[in-house]
């Protein structure tokens, strides 16, 4: 049986585990935070991972080196459904840290241009979480970058706006100026309150969109960082790059991002029947974890070419097919495929055939 994360001590990646991590560092930070904001206390950590409790409580120095289980960044995130402030990602992406700048960060902040930053970035953010995805696209004077998360875990919203944000804000301490986009889309749905976007943003925000990006101008882009040092950038790169050699993890290039997909609703939906089909059997409960309302995400699947009702049937057709090789009773079955009773069952199976 695998090892759960909770089991799993505090590590530093090797060659020899395949677990997705995350930096030490930056999950520490995200955890300082919620603090701070009273959205989680220590007993939360605690049970979120025993391991990060403890690394908090000793206060030590972390390295590029130290990783985390990626799983306890999500639970991190997956906590903050239970503060009534539901623009929790907003206020953490617009706070910058200067006096906490890890490597990567020092890096960008020797760059010429945002524009060799933001590729910089993007090329090494796997020192900080390999799920996380940023793509260029330029055109008409505009530079749209989308983000979005490439993992098997689902990460709630708030983390993806506290990427958009972040970025936003680093971007505008970097220049020392402010920088007001050209438009701010999310995935998601709209909120009821949406003047605290408006605030972290300076910028109407669209919801329910194809993908979660910032479009800037090209102007933007080549605007110049200030504190640019060819020499500590030099000697930062190099050790950037070291560490990500030594995590064993691909560095991303702009070249390869055709061929990186973004995680569709599709995927997300077939994930969640895999998990547990007899919770998320129920639209209720897919829209309620992805943070979707039923007509959205109908409208999703459907431009994605499926339904709700087809993907349904067709994982519960492939889990009875394999159940019934292994003769488990069909009341067990029942159960684990959603089905209220036997009969039910039945009628379905004839519609497969």
């Amino acid at each position: 049986m695998t090892q759960s994360f909770h089991e799993q001590p505090f590590h530093k990646k090797t060659s020899q585990n395949t677990t997705s991590t995350v930096s030490a560092v930056a999950l520490v930070d995200l955890a300082s935070e919620l603090l701070s904001l009273n959205v989680i206390n220590l007993d939360d950590i605690s049970l979120i991972s025993p391991a990060l409790q403890k690394l908090m409580e000793q206060n030590r120095n972390l390295t590029p080196e130290d990783r985390f289980d990626e799983k306890a960044l999500i639970d991190l995130w997956r906590s903050t459904k239970q503060s009534n402030d539901k623009q929790i990602g907003l206020k953490i992406g617009q706070k910058v840290n200067k006096h906490a700048k890890g490597v990567l960060a020092h890096l960008l902040s020797h760059c010429n241009t945002l524009n060799e930053a933001f590729d910089t970035f993007t090329s090494l953010i796997a020192l900080l979480n390999p799920s996380e995805l940023w793509v260029k696209k330029e055109h008409d004077q505009l530079v749209t970058l989308e983000f979005c998360f490439q993992s098997n875990h689902d990460y709630p919203h708030q983390a993806v706006e506290r990427s958009v944000c972040a970025l936003l804000h680093w971007a505008e301490f970097f220049v020392d100026k402010k920088i007001t986009p050209m438009a701010v889309t999310f995935r998601h749905d709209e909120p009821q309150n949406t003047q605290a976007y408006l605030d972290a943003f300076n910028t109407k925000v669209q919801f329910g969109a194809q993908a979660n990006s910032l479009v800037l101008s090209s102007a933007v882009m080549t605007l110049p960082i200030k504190t640019a040092n060819a020499y500590l950038k030099e000697v930062l790169s190099s050790r950037a790059h070291h560490i990500l050699e030594s995590l064993k993890v691909p560095a991303f290039t702009q070249e390869a991002a055709p061929l990186k997909q973004a995680v569709t609703i599709t995927d997300k939906v077939l994930t969640l029947f895999k998990e547990d089909l007899s919770t998320f059997h129920q639209t209720e409960q897919i829209c309620s974890r992805l943070h979707l309302s039923r007509v959205t995400l109908y409208r999703k699947l459907k431009a994605e070419g499926t339904t709700f009702r087809t993907l349904l049937n067709q994982v519960r057709k492939e889990l009875a097919e394999h159940e019934l090789k292994k003769n488990t009773p069909v009341i067990e079955l029942c159960e684990q495929l959603g089905f209220k009773d036997p009969s039910t069952f039945y009628k379905a199976q004839k519609h497969w055939k």
